[in-house]
Formats: structure tokens, sequence, C-alpha cells
């Protein structure tokens, strides 16, 4: 489980479907995401409290049946798709109502939404914690490694890697004098 600093449309954080999500969510916040990135449309979503922004890349087309659930109220808005995580990032506070694909502001700690992904295709979810308390949420893919669903790209979660780090030191003589 991780909490991260993505409380704005600009900083969004990739899922991979095969691993799911978990994370700590953002709470206590007296900021909504349409006070951050008030150009965006936020559908259904009457409020947006404690705003935490991803994205997911289809690797595999097909349905992705998806479930969020935490301790207390969450909801949800997807746009998309995106032609690439790039441009997802330059339409942040432009989204549109057309760029909606699902939203939900259910008082409940489950949702759940269902995408038909087509490969390249870029999503960003916003997830909110209506409920203002600290939880983890979840996003798991009901029907991952089924035949007939989709996927998302899992080389974007872990984009950055350290293979191997050499280092050198020299002689640490002083040079010069200090008071």
């Amino acid at each position: 489980m991780f909490s991260q600093n993505n409380s704005t449309c600009d900083i969004v954080i990739p899922i991979c479907s095969q691993d799911g999500l978990n994370f700590d969510a953002n709470g206590g916040s007296n900021q909504d995401a349409n006070q951050i990135n008030p150009g965006n449309h936020y559908g259904c979503l009457v409020s947006t409290p404690n705003p935490s922004w991803y994205f997911f890349e289809i690797s595999e087309s097909g349905p992705l049946d998806l479930v969020l659930e935490g301790e207390g109220d969450i909801d949800f808005i997807l746009y998309g798709p995106f032609e690439d995580v790039q441009t997802a990032v330059d339409n942040c506070g432009s989204y549109t109502s057309s760029d909606v694909v699902g939203c939900s502001f259910d008082p409940t700690s489950y949702e759940t939404f269902q995408i038909n992904g087509q490969v390249g295709e870029v999503y960003v979810l916003l997830i909110t914690n209506f409920a203002n308390i600290d939880q983890s949420v979840e996003l798991t893919q009901e029907n991952f490694g089924d035949s007939q669903g989709g996927e998302t790209n899992c080389d974007v979660v872990d984009a950055c890697q350290i293979l191997s780090i050499t280092s050198e030191y020299s002689d640490c003589n002083i040079i010069g004098t200090y008071d």
C-alpha cells in the first residue's frame, strides 16, 4: 500500500490491471478536484473531495470489469480514451463531458465500472475520498486473465528501473582554508 501526492490531473500515477492498485486515499484536504483543476467537467460528481488521479493504458483489447473498494464512501470519474499519456496530461484542466466514460457518486464504499478498451488507448481515473477518513482503497480487475477480457500495459508502472550503480571515489584532499 502507498500514498501519493497526486491531487491534480497533471500528476497521474500508472495502474496495472494485473497488479491492481492499493493506496491510502488522500484525506483531510480543504480542496476539491474542481477547485484544484476547475476547467474539468466532473460529470455526476456533485463534489470532488480529496482527489487522487491515476491512468492506465490498454495493452490488450477487450472489456475491463473494474472494482473500486474502500472502507468508506468513495466516488470516481473516468475520462478517455486519449491517444497517449502526454495527451491526457496536456488536457488536464479541460476534460469535457464527451471525455467522460464512467462516473459514480454512489454513497457506498464499493464502485464498479466496465470499459471496452482498444490497444493503445489511455484512460484517466479520478478517485475521491468523499468520506474524508483515513482509508485504503483497492482497485481490481474482476475479469483479469479471462480470455475475452482486456488488459492494461504494466510496463508503464515500471517505466524506470535502476539496473546498476557504479561509483568511484577520489582522495579527499582539503583545499583552501575554512574558518
